[in-house]
């Protein structure tokens, strides 16, 4: 038999708490300094998760072998061409 523990959801209380830490990034009200704290850095890059549909992921895989880069190369590439315009 498997010994269970009772599991609290944390009320905002908590959350408050939290961000009320010295080395909580960012002020509470700036979304742009919340935005810059989301993902892991890697070396130079933030690592990120985006979700795509999976037709959009095929045709995102298809387009990253014709041009033979990685998916994360071609979505790098496609995002850099949409930021440049």
């Amino acid at each position: 038999m498997t010994i269970k523990k009772s599991v609290k959801v944390a009320g905002p209380a908590v959350g408050a708490f939290i961000c009320g830490a010295p080395d909580a990034a960012g002020s509470a009200g700036s979304v742009v300094a919340k935005a810059k704290a989301v993902g892991v850095i890697r070396g130079q890059k933030r690592i990120i998760t985006i979700g795509f549909e999976p037709e959009a992921l095929a045709e995102i895989d298809a387009a990253a072998a014709r041009c033979r880069i990685s998916r994360a190369a071609w979505i790098n590439l496609a995002c850099s061409k949409a930021a440049a315009e």
